[in-house]
């Protein structure tokens, strides 16, 4: 059985998203047989409040690929904006939420 109950309960649920602080991220892939955990049915982490570290976004493509990584930046009272990682190193913005949104969305 997993050693946090946030990982337990994923593993338990089938849960296909979830929403972790970066810390929460990093505890959860230092856990040492993370690898034995069948994580198959998620399908995306959002993650917020800090940029996730770039060794943490590969170690997570590396043990489970089919996991796509969010990043959420913004106020809560200035809406949300999303950064989806798409390679390691390219990334694709999607304005979730924003007063701004049809100035930012003009260019596509």
């Amino acid at each position: 059985m997993p050693h946090t109950p946030g990982v337990a309960f994923a593993v338990a649920q089938q849960v296909d998203h979830v929403l972790l602080f970066p810390f929460m991220i990093y505890e959860m892939l230092a856990l040492p047989d993370l690898e034995s955990y069948d994580l198959s049915s998620l399908r995306r982490i959002m993650s917020g409040g800090d940029p996730l570290l770039p060794w943490a976004i590969e170690r997570i493509r590396d043990l489970y690929p089919q996991i796509d990584i969010t990043q959420v930046f913004g106020l809560t009272e200035g809406g949300a904006i999303s950064r989806r990682f798409v390679e390691p190193l390219r990334f694709a913005f999607n304005v979730i939420h924003s007063s701004l949104a049809p100035a930012l969305n003009e260019g596509k």
